[in-house]
């Protein structure tokens, strides 16, 4: 399946700057108007034609960005196919590089990805830059099972891979939603080909370091790599934490801890948090993860470094992705109460979600929402807030009352108690 070109992502890689629609003041009110959801103003505002739908305001957005995140087909059609003043669904979100539809399929809305598909049919293979993700990888990644089905049936590529080199498949068993993983094993992706998109997706992004700085990088890359190694042997052979953390040892003390490592040009803490714990072993695993989170926070690890890919975020946030509260609570001690509070209520460029966003979103559709509910319970303690909008214009409250299953969804508002209070 032909994939579009990655040669514009070229001057970002170059530490260049990349063409985006200019900031426009006066363009502000046509996105105000998508967010207050009235479609005859838009409409009204379009028919006067005295401002360039395609300008982004102050914050990248334009009006078929917003109208893509939040799901509104009504808008997304009339923005479109305006005789007057059409909407360009080449434009991207400066702040990620994302295009509408990458919005749109955050938002699961089939009725807004299909109009935007069909007005750019190639898009369907189309990669969201900071994270490798395809449309269907986004519909898998936000849990959005009518709109995986309708990639599908579209001949969206299984083999496509993220950054972290998972495919849809191996996506929806990361978070444990058997609803989708039930869906994609109808159609597996060839091991060759997830492969070579990974292969492919790292040649995009590698950086060289800077001249005399060589030895430096070698050495944080060669502690990413055993890193991991050692997170996915502690589930599946059980190898005890401290043997695991014991190896480790030189190459932690040969090594710059915050520095970013690996293609991803993520910081060690960061990839010390990623990631589910392996079975057969769960639960070592887990010990071996908080282990080394201590380890590497005495060794000065900022649990508010960013990563470059693939969501562009700090450790406290990739933790609470996955559950990890034991990681969560170890970061927090290291930091004062007001920088872990600011850092709990980040909005990322990637997606708008919040720690307790991404933690409620998970308990919504793991197969064993424990982790994730008491990371909502203490998120909630420390300060996070649950009147955050994401870029579909949900907050985490929003998200909770959404959840199909009542007992579930009974479970997650209980953890996140009584709204702007704590459980």
């Amino acid at each position: 399946m032909k994939r579009l070109s990655w040669l514009w992502l070229a001057p970002l890689l170059l530490g260049l700057s990349v063409a985006s629609p200019a900031p426009a003041e006066h363009t502000t009110s046509g996105t105000r108007l998508v967010r207050l959801g009235d479609l005859d103003a838009l409409n009204a505002w379009l028919e006067h034609g005295s401002s360039d739908p395609n300008q982004a305001d102050d914050d990248g957005w334009t009006p078929l960005l917003a109208a893509a995140a939040r799901g509104r087909a009504d808008m997304v059609a009339l923005l479109l196919k305006h005789p007057g003043h059409p909407s360009d669904p080449g434009v991207r979100f400066a702040p990620s590089q994302a295009l509408a539809v990458h919005l749109a399929a955050q938002s699961g809305d089939v009725a807004s990805v299909a109009l935007l598909l069909d007005a750019r049919p190639g898009d369907l293979e189309e990669k969201l830059p900071v994270n490798g993700h395809t449309p269907l990888l986004q519909a898998v990644f936000y849990n959005r099972t009518a709109l995986t089905k309708m990639l599908l049936d579209r001949g969206a590529d299984t083999a496509a891979t993220t950054l972290r080199g998972l495919s849809a498949l191996a996506l929806a068993r990361q978070f444990g939603n058997s609803e989708l993983i039930g869906l994609l094993e109808t159609r597996p992706p060839a091991e060759e080909a997830v492969a070579k998109d990974y292969a492919d997706n790292l040649a995009r992004i590698r950086e060289h370091p800077a001249s005399g700085e060589e030895a430096a990088q070698a050495a944080v890359d060669a502690a990413a790599s055993a890193i991991a190694m050692a997170l996915v042997e502690a589930g599946r052979q059980g190898t005890p934490p401290e043997e695991l953390l014991m190896r480790l040892q030189q190459l932690l003390d040969a090594c710059q801890v915050n520095r970013l490592a690996g293609d991803l040009r993520q910081p060690l803490l960061v990839i010390a948090v990623t990631g589910g714990n392996a079975e057969p072993h769960p639960e070592n695993a887990r010990s071996f993860r908080t282990l080394l989170v201590k380890s590497l926070l005495a060794r000065g690890a900022d649990p508010l470094q960013k990563e470059k890919h693939p969501m562009g975020t700090q450790s406290i946030t990739r933790a609470a992705a996955f559950g990890h509260v034991t990681s969560l609570r170890e970061m927090a001690a290291s930091l004062e109460p007001h920088r872990l509070k600011a850092a709990l209520n980040e909005v990322p460029a990637v997606n708008g979600y919040t720690t307790l966003h991404d933690a409620v979103v998970r308990a919504g559709t793991a197969a064993d929402p424990s982790g994730y509910l008491e990371t909502i319970r203490w998120a909630r303690l420390h300060g996070s807030r649950d009147d955050l909008e994401d870029f579909n214009g949900l907050t985490p409250r929003d998200h909770a009352e959404a959840l199909a299953d009542p007992v579930r969804r009974t479970l997650v508002m209980e953890a996140m108690g009584s709204p702007g209070g704590q459980p």
